[in-house]
């Protein structure tokens, strides 16, 4: 959705709906979750969950970056209308 409208005006159909997801957050952001604990879920994040620091992290990173495949072409796949 772009900002201003095609004469240059202020695109408020935009603003409101910002607004709307800003307050939706602030909604969320104050209301209490009643959250139930899972032993076998804390028990992993409390003792078993691998943190990496930040240079393990761009290491891995760099290397997922390295390993993933190049994007195929672009190609026509098919077309609609006469043949050309």
């Amino acid at each position: 959705m772009p900002d201003k409208t095609e004469s240059g005006a202020i695109n408020f159909q935009k603003m409101v709906a910002i607004g709307r997801a800003l307050k939706m957050l602030q909604e969320c952001q104050l209301s209490r979750y009643n959250l139930w604990e899972i032993e076998p879920i804390m028990d992993f994040l409390v003792h078993d969950i691998l943190v990496l620091g930040e240079e393990e992290l761009y290491k891995l990173s760099k290397h997922c970056e390295l390993m993933r495949k190049p994007l195929p072409s672009k190609k026509k796949i098919f077309s609609i209308g006469p043949n050309k």
